[in-house]
């Protein structure tokens, strides 16, 4: 049984880490991990360009969406017409909640311009790593340009916004507790839709 699965949250909320976790206690199983941007030869030469040159809101918008459309066409849509799992380092929701809410060009706008990238392609389960913004920047080593707190308090406000749009697929995770407790959460979660 295919089943898409992503992981959001502001900078800092532990979802990489999450996603190690699971490439551990599935290994040998039919999963795939990619993240976003990249996952593709395109998709990673388009994240350099994100991570590195200062770009406006619509430009990096349309960037992202880019890198999500050759995400999706390459990887994701074929793995899971193959039925496997994907498990996916932020998705469509980042765009969203960093792009639409912090960066001012509003939910439904980049809502609009990734319909056409992801091809109908939306999660089964997208674990919202709950996080308050003073905590992630506190946990953050290099502050960048992404990592402002006011910019994170807006990315997060975003990310709660779509937390009532979408709660038929959002699983909000406490970030704030252990690792192992918050991996042991995610895989009781997986593991009951796996058998559904």
């Amino acid at each position: 049984m295919s089943l898409f699965i992503t992981f959001e949250g502001i900078d800092g909320s532990g979802k990489t880490t999450q996603v190690e976790f699971l490439k551990s206690h599935y290994a040998g199983e039919n999963f795939l991990y990619t993240r976003e941007p990249g996952g593709t030869e395109v998709s990673e030469k388009l994240r350099e360009i994100l991570k590195s040159e200062p770009l406006d809101a619509a430009t990096e918008a349309y960037l992202f969406a880019a890198a999500r459309r050759e995400l999706v066409k390459n990887i994701i849509k074929p793995y899971l017409e193959a039925g496997g799992v994907v498990v996916c380092d932020r998705y469509v929701d980042s765009s969203l909640a960093y792009q639409g809410a912090a960066r001012g060009l509003g939910i439904k706008n980049v809502l609009r311009l990734n319909e056409l990238a992801i091809d109908g392609v939306w999660p089964d389960i997208t674990f919202f790593m709950d996080i308050s913004p003073k905590l992630s920047l506190s946990r953050k080593d290099k502050r960048d340009a992404f990592e402002a707190a006011e910019f994170l308090g807006a990315a997060y406000n975003g990310y709660k916004i779509l937390e009532e749009r979408y709660p038929k697929r959002f699983v909000r995770v406490d970030a704030t507790l252990n690792e192992i407790e918050i991996h042991k959460q995610i895989t009781v979660v997986i593991n009951e839709r796996r058998t559904k």
